[in-house]
């Protein structure tokens, strides 16, 4: 068995690109044979990588990309095994054409909540879903200057909660899909709550301090590539006020650690998170007056990387 994996790793760091890193990681440690290809390479380099390999593992967020992507695989008779790590369904019309599309075309789709599933299945039924949380397989540490900050600033509060973004992008409907501006509202209400906000392009908190320059003291911006598994350490709760979404590896990482999580109701989320509406201040206030600091159970099978292992070797 040889498999390429086409996607991207960081920097930056975001969800699909740690995902990404990990699972190479994974395959290096258990001596699996596989290449890497970076999915902003020029298409003649792609179709020449693609053509060397009989198993394909992709992952990308384009429409577009990967319903062409998985048209060539197809005529090229190659197993393509792909990963949607946003919910089915989530574009315009157009897109999600070419998404379905795309899922028709590719051997073995994988997809990362229920819903997504319920979608995918009606159009191809070799569709698995798969969470896209992979345990790092080494210490992601961080600096010793961002630590000692981090702690100073983290002793004036009681609470200390912590998010993250990759991009300061919209949904459809124009609304934040990371809800930056719902947690400055949140956080100002809150002085005795502190939240690191980790911003790895810091493009979000220009985009933030732009449109409320009165961004409160209480909410601390990580403008730097660093790992959040060690941020979710440092933090009492963590909050997911998305607008859309797939399977968070934020989510999975916070639950692994036993770390307390406050997520919107835009997906279906894991067994542990407290849910509130989404795009609703209020709700997200009182589920943060209500958080006692209690840490959630121990859940097993957060890890289901040895599935993809599994999947690669299947005919």
């Amino acid at each position: 068995m040889s498999v390429l994996i086409a996607g991207r790793i960081p920097p930056p760091s975001g969800g699909v690109t740690i995902h990404v890193q990990r699972l190479l990681q994974v395959l290096e440690v258990k001596e699996i044979r596989h290449s890497f290809c970076s999915t902003s390479e020029p298409l003649l380099t792609l179709a020449r990588k693609v053509l060397q390999y009989p198993v394909i593992h992709l992952h990308a967020s384009n429409p577009y990309f990967r319903c062409g992507f998985a048209l060539f695989c197809f005529v090229s008779r190659r197993k393509l095994m792909q990963t949607y790590h946003g919910d089915l369904g989530r574009f315009g019309p157009v897109k999600n054409f070419f998404d379905s599309l795309s899922v028709v075309l590719t051997h073995t789709p994988v997809v990362i909540n229920d819903r997504s599933l319920q979608k995918a299945a009606r159009l191809n039924r070799r569709t698995r879903r798969i969470s896209v949380f992979i345990s790092p397989a080494k210490s992601e540490l961080l600096s010793d200057e961002l630590k000692d900050r981090l702690n100073r600033w983290r002793n004036g509060y009681s609470r200390i909660f912590c998010t993250n973004a990759t991009s300061a992008d919209r949904d459809q409907s124009g609304r934040e899909i990371y809800g930056g501006s719902v947690l400055v509202e949140v956080f100002r209400r809150q002085p005795d709550n502190g939240l690191i906000f980790a911003d790895p392009t810091g493009h979000y908190q220009e985009i933030l301090r732009g449109s409320a320059p009165n961004v409160p003291d209480n909410i601390y911006f990580i403008d730097t590539d660093h790992s959040f598994m060690e941020i979710l350490k440092l933090s009492d709760c963590y909050i997911r006020a998305t607008t859309t979404d797939g399977d968070s590896l934020s989510i999975r990482e916070a639950l692994s650690l036993r770390i307390p999580v406050i997520a919107s109701d835009c997906v279906d989320r894991p067994q542990g998170c407290t849910i509130f509406e989404t795009g609703n201040t209020d709700d997200l206030l009182k589920k943060m007056e209500e958080f006692q600091g209690n840490k959630p159970e121990q859940l097993n099978g957060l890890d289901e990387v040895d599935k993809i292992i599994e999947l690669y070797r299947e005919r």
